[in-house]
Order: structure tokens, then sequence, then C-alpha cells
């Protein structure tokens, strides 16, 4: 399959899976905003990604991550009170940015259509 589609299809559908993880995390905070003893959460992403590229690199060159592999992120407490601005903001930044990505996985098909047509 990687010969088809590439890492960047298999990176993109990771990222869409983060976003969508992170949205229910967001909404998930929202919703308990007014739940005693709440503490917001967040999704842990960019560390274990780091050591997932850095054990990559050190295996066999710079390369992504296979989809057998287990997903880099899970939901971890902040610690914090639930501020419902920042969650609103993160909400916001969070929608925009998994539109992005499925945008960009979109024109990843759109490509291999069109290269599928011409060869026709």
């Amino acid at each position: 399959m990687n010969a088809l589609f590439g890492k960047t299809t298999e990176l993109l559908s990771l990222l869409l899976e983060y976003r969508s993880e992170r949205h229910k995390t967001i909404a998930s905070n929202i919703v308990n905003i007014d739940t005693p003893g709440y503490r917001s959460q967040e999704v842990v992403f960019e560390k274990e990604l780091a050591e997932q590229i850095a054990a990559q690199r050190s295996r066999d060159g710079i390369s992504g991550m296979s989809a057998a592999e287990e997903k880099p992120f899970g939901v971890a407490e902040a610690g914090e009170h639930v501020d419902i601005d920042k969650e609103m903001a993160k909400l916001a930044e969070n929608h925009l940015m998994y539109n992005l990505s499925a945008d960009l996985l979109a024109r990843k098909f759109r490509g291999l259509k069109d290269v599928i047509k011409g060869v026709k």
C-alpha cells in the first residue's frame, strides 16, 4: 500500500485521528466545566511523536511510522481547572487544523485519481 499511497497519506490519516481525539477531549472538558473536582484533560502527542521519530531515525534513517504501530497519542490530565475561553480557542484551532488535514488528504487522493485517469 505504501507504494500507491506513500507515507504522506499514512501521516495525514494519523493526524486526522489525533485531531478527532483532541476534539473529543476538548468537548469533554467543556461539558464537564461545572463538575466539582474535574480537571481539564489534554491529548498528549508531541512528546511521543518526537520519541517515535527519534527511534525511527536511529533504526533505519528518516521514515514515517507504520500503520501497525500504536497511536503516538493519548489523553492525560492537564491538572488545571477548565477555562471556557481557553477550551473554546482550542476547539476553534483544532477544527481549523482538522479541516486543513482533511483537505490535504483529499488533494492527495485527487492527485492519485488524476494520475489514474491520465493512464487510461
